[in-house]
């Protein structure tokens, strides 16, 4: 039976370079060049002349002792085939040697695209833990720098981590520049025609029960207590802008890019859409937790502050893996999530004669429902031209 092996054409000019090597030392040369390197070498015909290592599509390869080993990953697409050749023999045949040599790291890569569903889940177990931590114990909220940015933090250097495992590109979970303006005008319009809306309904009701209101610009997080510090100046309204983009990053890439494109891979749209928003609702009980723990809350307000926080960043996390899947990045979530954190809860604010956003919950509520309404409007027009 005649075995027929399939070659790139990058590894057939290494063929026919070892092969002039070999006639050069038949003419009785004293040195050959290394076809990979171009460095010359010295070679009088007893040293090893094997440059290449033969890659088939059957998973296997022969390297320079003629040993045929397993090769850990084929490319399924040509035109990413390598053209020079790894020197570990686990990685893969699409010209990515990086991390890739512990057998180990192969392990927990295998691991984590076979468990999609139980890997986020630990993902998402660490990375709370250390943002109940930081919010309970550290509360570096409650420092100068008036952020807890240490879990973002943390949560950006496990995406990079997670993302090496798997040998994905940040482009791959929706950090793609194409259209990068055009997908943040999306977010902001969106954000700013929504809160709009709701701080004007929010100073109708104030006035119609006799209020004084007006807007003030300064930093301030949000409180389910109305219980939020209050910070003016420059240098606080540019921390909050930075720690708010660090923000966006961490969550969008985390949820809506890790956690949705990796359970994609062996679940339907729907779940993985329903997935990580369940998480990332859970995400957010951290802060009613906060208040329980504090004093400011009994239990009863924390189980009903929890389900409604579940349910309404739940609801934030559909949309914004809507956008994600309408747009072909993040971009747009990143846009609208940032502007409902950093612009509607901790800079612009509902002043009154005695207190501050004293309905800021009402505010994102009205404004949350009118994008989602409106993005799953659009979501669904599309998908009935699609049929």
């Amino acid at each position: 039976m005649t075995r027929r092996f399939f070659i790139t054409e990058a590894v057939y000019e290494k063929i026919l370079g070892t092969l002039r090597n070999e006639y050069d030392i038949l003419l009785g040369k004293s040195f050959t060049v290394d076809p990979i390197s171009k460095r010359r070498l010295e070679n009088l015909g007893e040293e090893d002349r094997y440059y290449i290592t033969f890659i088939y599509k059957t998973g296997f390869k022969n390297g320079v002792d003629h040993s045929k080993k397993k090769y850990g990953k084929l490319c399924s697409d040509r035109t990413r085939e390598v053209d020079t050749l790894c020197s570990h023999n686990s990685a893969d045949a699409c010209g990515d040697c990086s991390f890739a040599g512990s057998a180990e790291v192969i392990y927990m890569k295998e691991k984590i695209l076979k468990n999609t569903v139980l890997s986020c889940c630990i993902i998402f177990a660490v990375l709370i833990l250390v943002h109940g931590f930081e919010a309970i114990v550290l509360r570096m909220d409650e420092t100068v720098l008036g952020e807890n940015c240490i879990n973002k933090l943390f949560g950006i250097l496990v995406l990079f981590i997670v993302l090496r495992i798997i040998k994905w590109k940040w482009k791959d979970i929706g950090f793609n520049g194409a259209g990068f303006l055009k997908n943040i005008g999306i977010g902001f319009i969106l954000a700013i025609i929504s809160f709009c809306i709701s701080y004007t309904a929010e100073i109708i009701i104030l006035k119609s029960q006799g209020h004084e209101t007006g807007l003030g610009v300064f930093t301030a997080g949000f409180s389910l207590t109305g219980e939020a510090e209050v910070h003016t100046g420059i240098g606080f309204i540019l921390m909050c802008v930075f720690f708010n983009i660090v923000n966006v990053v961490m969550e969008e890439g985390t949820f809506r890019g890790l956690f949705n494109k990796l359970t994609e891979t062996n679940h339907s749209m729907r779940f993985s859409l329903i997935f990580q928003a369940l998480l990332f609702g859970i995400w957010h009980i951290v802060t009613p937790l906060h208040n329980l723990i504090d004093g400011d809350i009994d239990i009863l307000n924390f189980v009903v502050l929890s389900v409604g926080y579940i349910i309404l960043a739940g609801l934030m996390g559909i949309k914004w893996g809507l956008l994600y899947r309408m747009t072909g990045s993040l971009y747009a979530g990143m846009a609208d999530h940032f502007f409902n954190n950093c612009i509607a809860t901790n800079l612009l604010h509902v002043v009154t004669e005695n207190t501050t956003d004293e309905m800021m919950i009402v505010r994102v509520i009205i404004a949350q429902l009118l994008s989602f309404a409106a993005v799953m409007t659009v979501w669904m027009v599309k998908r009935k031209k699609q049929k």
